[in-house]
C-alpha cells in the first residue's frame, strides 16, 4: 500500500512540475526567446531548459519512489543518446531553416503560400482563428505521423524516435532530421487560410505538449484520456508490437479512424511487479547509441533491399521495400497488448564502464551549453555552421565510445585536440571574442587533459581496447 501511495504521489508531483514548467515557458519565452527582426516567440527554445529540468525531475522521483516500470527508468548511454538527437535535430533545424529555406527555396516557405496563395484570409484577433488552427495542425500531424509508421522511406526517420527501449521524458528529445523535413510539408493546407504567426506558435506548442506524454510516471489522468493524448495512450504508440495512437494533442484523430488502443486492453496482463504491459522499441532492435548510425541504419537496410530486389527483375518487391512500412497493415487491424516479462524487454543495455559515463557526461554537458548558447543567441555564419558540423562531430565520437568501438579512442584525442587548438589559436573568431579569455583558457586545460587520459588509459574508457592497437616503436 506504502508502494502505490508513493507512486501516485510521485505521478502527481510529475504532473504539477509539468504544468509549472508550461506555464514558466509563456512567460519566459516572450521576454528572452524573441527574434529581433521578426518579432517571433520561439517557444520550443525557451521550452528546453524546462524540458530538463523535467527530465531531472522524473528521475529524481523514479529513484525516490524506486517506480516499478522497467521500461521507464533512465540508463545513461540510452538517454544521453537520446539527448544527443534531440541536439543534433534541433541544429539541422535552426542551420537549415536560416539559411536553406530562407535563400534557396523561398517559394515552399508559410509565410510565401499565405502572401501569394491564401484562398481566405482569417483574422488573427479571433479566437476562433486560433482555435482552428490548433485542430488543423493536430489534425494534419496524425496523417503526418501516421504515414511515417505505415511508408517505410518515412518510417527510415521517423523510427529514431522510437528506437529506445526505455520511455522516459529524454526519449520526446530522440528526434529525426529526415522526419522534420518531410513534416514540414503539411504546412500547406493550413498556409491557404491562417496567418503565419497563429500557426507557428500553435505548431510550437502542439510540439512542446508531446514532451511530458513520454513518461512512465503518470498513469491515467481521469477525464482528460477520452479527448487529449497522454502517456497511457503514448506508451501504447511506442510498443513495438503495434501501430497504434498518432495524435499529437488529441487522441480523438485516432477514435474518428480506427487506429486507437487503450492500454488497459491487454490479453495476457503482466504477472510481475513491473506496472507496464507495453515493449518499447522498434523491430529488429538496432544495438547502438550512436545518432549517426540511428539516423542512417534504417535507411541503408530499406535501400539495401530495394536495390536488390530492383537487380533481381522484382520491381513491385523493390517499391515494397520503399512504401510498405511496418505500421501498413496494422495501423486499423485488432491489436492487443500482451504482457512480457522484464527481461524480454530490453534487448539492448548499456556495457559501459563508470569512468566512460563520467568523461562522456561532463563533455556532452559542456557542448550543449554552447551549442545552445551559440544557436540561441549568436547571428547564422559561416563560423556557426563549422561549429554545428564541429558539435555533430563530437557527439557521433561520443556515442561511438559509448558502443565501445575501439577506433573511438582515436577519434577522440583528435578531437580534443582540434578543440584544444581551436580555443587556443582562433581567439579572434566571431564566436570565440565573446567568450571570455579565462573560459577560453580552461576549456584548453580540459581539452588536453581529456585527450592525455584517453593516450594513457584507453582500455578505462572503452574496454574492447586491446594493447594491440598501439602498436610500439
Amino acid at each position: 500500500m506504502a508502494s502505490t501511495l508513493s507512486n501516485r504521489i510521485a505521478s502527481a508531483v510529475m504532473f504539477a512540475s509539468t504544468i509549472g514548467a508550461g506555464v514558466a515557458v509563456t512567460i519566459v519565452g516572450p521576454r528572452y526567446f524573441v527574434d529581433s527582426k521578426t518579432g517571433d516567440v520561439d517557444y520550443i527554445s525557451a521550452a528546453v531548459p524546462f524540458f530538463i529540468l523535467l527530465i531531472f525531475i522524473e528521475l529524481a522521483l523514479l529513484v525516490a519512489t524506486r517506480f516499478p516500470s522497467v521500461g521507464g527508468q533512465h540508463v545513461f548511454a540510452d538517454s544521453w543518446s537520446s539527448l544527443a538527437s534531440g541536439t543534433v535535430q534541433r541544429m539541422c533545424i535552426m542551420m537549415f531553416s536560416k539559411t536553406f529555406i530562407k535563400t534557396a527555396v523561398p517559394s515552399i516557405t508559410y509565410p510565401w503560400i499565405w502572401d501569394n496563395y491564401a484562398l481566405f484570409r482569417c483574422s488573427y484577433d479571433s479566437p476562433w482563428t486560433w482555435l482552428a488552427t490548433i485542430l488543423l495542425v493536430d489534425f494534419a500531424y496524425y496523417w503526418t505521423h501516421r504515414a511515417g509508421h505505415q511508408v517505410s522511406l518515412l518510417w527510415a526517420g521517423h523510427s529514431v524516435h522510437h528506437s529506445s527501449e526505455h520511455y522516459n521524458l529524454t526519449t520526446a528529445l530522440r528526434q529525426s532530421v529526415w522526419q522534420h523535413m518531410y513534416e514540414s510539408f503539411s504546412f500547406v493546407p493550413a498556409a491557404l487560410f491562417f496567418p503565419p504567426k497563429v500557426y507557428f506558435v500553435m505548431l510550437s506548442w502542439n510540439t512542446i505538449y508531446q514532451f511530458w506524454v513520454h513518461t512512465c510516471l503518470i498513469r491515467r489522468v481521469g477525464v482528460f484520456e477520452y479527448v487529449l493524448m497522454t502517456p497511457s495512450h503514448h506508451r501504447v504508440h511506442h510498443d513495438r508490437r503495434v501501430h497504434k495512437n498518432y495524435g499529437g494533442l488529441l487522441i480523438i484523430w485516432d477514435k474518428l479512424f480506427g487506429t486507437f488502443l487503450d492500454e488497459d486492453q491487454p490479453a495476457n496482463v503482466n504477472t510481475t511487479a513491473d506496472v507496464d504491459v507495453c515493449a518499447f522499441g522498434i523491430m529488429p532492435v538496432l544495438a547502438t547509441w550512436s545518432d549517426a548510425v540511428l539516423q542512417l541504419t534504417l535507411w541503408q537496410s530499406m535501400l539495401s533491399k530495394s536495390f536488390s530486389s530492383l537487380l533481381q527483375g522484382n520491381m513491385r518487391a523493390a517499391l515494397s521495400s520503399l512504401f510498405i512500412g511496418p505500421g501498413y497493415y496494422t495501423t486499423t487491424a485488432p491489436r492487443t497488448l500482451v504482457g512480457m516479462q522484464p527481461a524480454s524487454r530490453l534487448r539492448h543495455t548499456d556495457t559501459s564502464p563508470l569512468l566512460l559515463k563520467v568523461y562522456v557526461g561532463l563533455h556532452f554537458t559542456a557542448l550543449v551549453t554552447a551549442a545552445f548558447a551559440a544557436f540561441v543567441f549568436a547571428p547564422i555564419t559561416t563560423e556557426l555552421l563549422v561549429f554545428g558540423v564541429a558539435i555533430i562531430a563530437s557527439l557521433t565520437i561520443q556515442g561511438f565510445m559509448l558502443d565501445q568501438r575501439p577506433f573511438s579512442v582515436v577519434l577522440e584525442v583528435a578531437r580534443c585536440l582540434a578543440i584544444a587548438a581551436a580555443c587556443k589559436f582562433c581567439t579572434n573568431s566571431i564566436l570565440l571574442q565573446a567568450v571570455p579569455a579565462s573560459l577560453l583558457d580552461a576549456s584548453v586545460i580540459l581539452f588536453m587533459v581529456s585527450a592525455l587520459s584517453c593516450i594513457v588509459f584507453p582500455s578505462n574508457l572503452v574496454t574492447t581496447w586491446k594493447s594491440e592497437h598501439v602498436k610500439t616503436p
